[in-house]
């Protein structure tokens, strides 16, 4: 697990939208409720531990915390998750979300929103950040604490397709592991606070269709 200084939020924009299913492969690779904290998401402390039958991330003070999961690695990937902010700061400077095609914790691609209708997704490549699909704000997003987003990534090849509350976002290019992918969380406090966001019902499915439209 890795912490580090929070990264300076892009300016938004506006995108149209389209509809699209919710996790959709019948073949489960992995899946986790999270009733407890299963040994491959590594050890409890007092930033990454189980609450009410929930993951619960809480980054230190301008910090973010983020986690991969051992229990395997995957080629093409329909991932899904429920993601709930607790408590964001209302000026979008605390956001969480997915990690995936990941190798190690300096290589990875993670998907990330704000509890104010935002929504990115960014490349870390040997411990630079390096934005990939810029930060906008989308309606399909329920706005505020205490509601319950979920998003899904759909990798295939070298595309990642993104829905957010079953409506498709985008469709990206990227460099995926050659060896598989792992899977994880990442989530990220502003300055003056600690953040507090949940994830729940993580499941990972093969697609059973292409991940483009």
């Amino acid at each position: 697990m890795r912490l580090t200084g929070l990264v300076v939020m892009a300016a938004l924009s506006v995108l149209p939208w389209r509809t699209a299913g919710a996790c959709e492969g019948s073949q489960v690779l992995f899946e986790d409720s999270f009733e407890s904290l299963e040994p491959t998401w590594g050890t409890p402390d007092d930033s990454f531990f189980i609450d009410s039958e929930r993951l619960t991330i809480m980054p230190g003070y301008d910090q973010y915390y983020s986690a991969l999961n051992t229990m395997g690695t995957y080629e093409d990937a329909d991932i899904c998750v429920d993601l709930e902010a607790i408590k964001a700061d209302a000026q979008g400077n605390s956001f969480a979300g997915l990690i995936f095609w990941a190798i190690d914790y300096d290589n990875y691609y993670y998907l990330v929103v704000t509890a104010e209708q935002s929504i990115g997704v960014f490349r870390r490549q040997r411990g630079r950040v390096l934005p990939q699909l810029r930060w906008t704000r989308i309606d399909a997003l329920k706005p505020g604490n205490g509601v319950v987003n979920q998003i899904r990534v759909v990798t295939a090849g070298n595309t990642a397709s993104i829905y957010v509350n079953g409506e498709f976002y985008a469709t990206m290019k990227g460099q995926p592991p050659a060896d598989g992918q792992q899977i994880g969380v990442r989530a990220t406090s502003p300055r003056n606070d600690r953040a507090i966001w949940a994830v729940d019902n993580m499941k990972i499915t093969v697609p059973e269709a292409p991940a483009t439209q």
